[in-house]
């Protein structure tokens, strides 16, 4: 999946499950796009954190995030400093 001569797979981040990609790109992290309560230990923001760390782990190569600054969900965060490079465009 994708088969034949594809090179790229657009899908939701529960379908990417089990699957593994050379290179991910996660568009739109913003609080509006995965809405949850900020607090550690609320159920579904830890739903959703454990359902980015899932579709990060897909990526074999490279991963992008993109989010809009003013509106990134506070997931990011949860992201440790040194394991990225944060670029302006």
């Amino acid at each position: 999946w994708p088969s034949g001569p594809v090179n790229i797979a657009l899908s939701t981040m529960h379908s990417a499950k089990g699957l593994e990609f050379d290179h991910v790109i996660i568009v739109g992290l913003n609080s509006g796009v995965m809405p949850h309560a900020k607090e550690p230990g609320d159920s579904e923001r830890d739903a959703h954190l454990r359902l980015l760390a899932m579709s990060a782990g897909r990526a074999r190569k490279t991963l992008t995030v993109t989010y809009k600054p003013s509106e990134a969900s506070d997931l990011i965060a949860c992201m440790a400093p040194d394991t990225y490079e944060v670029e302006s465009i």
